[in-house]
């Protein structure tokens, strides 16, 4: 008997240890790790973070704990464009991932909190150049959600990381295609909203996760953004607009997507939102935004705010853009020496990296004033005011400029313009003709011209023709907007079930 109970009290003790060990590693999602999930998704990462601690209290060793550290970490580096942040994040990094490693690897959360720690290093790494390294950690987190779709299939936050890579695979550059392949990942944008929109529909019964649908829907609307053609989703951008005001993510995301349609109105009106939605993080891209918007709407301000974007950013990315940029908004103004001093700062601020920035070093290292009506045809042009911008075009194509250069952004512009009008057949004549001129130039106007006049094939069901123009993209020189545009062709030879 007195064995049997020693017995008895024993089991006890090992239960007891063996709860101990797994409920110090056990996914625990409480009030506190929703409400601090959701502020930091609002860039409220000091609220975040407070809320972490609480949890902490409750909870120790709640694996949540460090994977919302990590996102914080992951939000700020980001909205701030902060490279010795990253750098401090990522002498942290090993200790987190070994963190969430250790934790319970019954919970269906396992899986898919490691997958979505890739996810966010993948992010990262490429962001800061090592492209690498980011393409590995990209490969792990599409590792990590299938073995997780495998074992919980039933499990639907899984269609959230699925998704990203799902959007992410259509959009990767053939020196990588080799890793994707090997990896498995595989997709395409039209298959990452998919898979997005039925987890967006499935959030919206569940009451528990409902905090994450203004991360789904920001994902959304930034894979529409980025479609090679313009594309929308009228129920989406609705919905996402009730909750703009109190979700600066959305705001952003919304923003952004006006931005690319040539609405500086709607931009300012977003930002404007934005800023009153008491965020914790200062997200100095749209002070970058804002003055584009300015600009393109002849609103004054815009010198005003590139400045403060300068002041702001403590990474590189936009900086030339931003100074060639602001020369523009003093050209306007006739202030032709203002222009020249901007741009001498263009050569000399900021990397050139991103893609925006590398057209302003072309255009600054060329050391020629354009002429003033181009530039407002451009402004025009990104203001949405498409038969402003032909205005201004013809006044310059009637001084016959000599300048091969001037000659080929002439009619690439003049075949954007009357592309946005809907005069399609004028288009596809400035088109060719900024073709043939452009062929040979280091600018982007010969494969920008062949993108654009091959979604005009695709519109009207000329497959081959489009499939033809698009590859010409592929194969045209090295030039500043080379990468993007690479990317959405092979997004619409994918689509079109034509590319070999």
């Amino acid at each position: 008997m007195r064995f049997r109970a020693y017995k008895k009290i024993l089991l006890l003790l090992l239960l007891l240890s063996g709860w101990q060990v797994r409920a110090g590693n056990a996914f625990v999602l409480s009030s506190e790790i929703i409400q601090s999930w959701a502020e930091i998704n609002r860039f409220r990462t000091i609220t975040g973070a407070k809320l972490i601690d609480a949890d902490a209290a409750l909870n120790k060793g709640n694996p949540f704990q460090v994977f919302l550290t990590d996102q914080a970490a992951f939000i700020e580096i980001l909205l701030a464009d902060d490279p010795g942040r990253y750098r401090i994040e990522l002498s942290l990094r090993q200790n987190r991932e070994e963190a969430l490693t250790s934790a319970d690897a019954h919970s269906p959360f396992y899986l898919f909190i490691r997958a979505e720690f890739h996810l966010h290093w993948a992010v990262l790494r490429m962001k800061f150049g090592d492209y690498v390294q980011g393409a590995l950690e990209l490969r792990k987190a599409n590792q990590l959600i299938k073995k997780n779709i495998e074992k919980f299939p039933n499990f639907k936050l899984n269609l959230k990381t699925l998704g990203i890579i799902q959007a992410i695979a259509g959009a990767v550059p053939p020196s990588f295609q080799w890793l994707a392949s090997k990896a498995g990942i595989v997709g395409n944008a039209e298959q990452g909203l998919a898979t997005l929109q039925a987890l967006e529909n499935w959030l919206a019964t569940s009451g528990q996760f409902q905090f994450l649908l203004p991360e789904i829907e920001f994902y959304q609307l930034f894979i529409y953004r980025n479609l090679p053609e313009e594309k929308s989703n009228h129920l989406l951008e609705t919905a996402a607009l009730k909750l703009s005001a109190r979700e600066p993510l959305i705001a952003f995301a919304l923003a952004s997507l006006a931005q690319k349609r040539n609405q500086p109105g709607r931009v300012v009106a977003l930002i404007q939102a934005y800023q009153k939605s008491n965020t914790e993080i200062k997200f100095c891209y749209l002070d970058y935004i804002l003055a584009e918007a300015r600009l393109n709407s002849k609103v004054n301000g815009a010198e005003k705010e590139f400045q403060a974007f300068i002041a702001c950013t403590k990474g590189e990315q936009y900086v030339k853009s931003a100074y060639r940029k602001w020369a523009w908004a003093v050209l306007l103004k006739g202030d032709t020496l203002g222009y020249k001093r901007l741009m001498r700062l263009t050569l000399t601020k900021g990397a050139s990296e991103h893609e925006d920035d590398r057209q302003a070093m072309l255009e600054a290292e060329n050391m020629t004033t354009p002429p003033e009506a181009l530039i407002r045809s451009r402004v025009c042009f990104d203001g949405g005011r498409y038969r402003e911008s032909v205005q201004s075009l013809l006044e310059l194509h009637q001084t016959h400029p000599a300048k091969l250069e001037i000659k080929a952004e002439l009619n690439y512009r003049l075949g954007r313009a009357y592309d946005k009008l809907g005069e399609t057949e004028l288009a596809v004549i400035f088109y060719k003709a900024a073709m043939v001129q452009a062929e040979y130039l280091p600018d982007y106007f010969y494969a920008s011209a062949a993108f654009y006049m091959a979604n005009i094939e695709k519109r009207r069901n000329a497959s081959d023709r489009a499939a033809k123009l698009y590859k010409q993209v592929l194969q045209s020189a090295e030039h500043p907007y080379k990468k993007s545009l690479d990317a959405k062709a092979r997004v619409a030879l994918a689509d079109l079930k034509k590319y070999d």
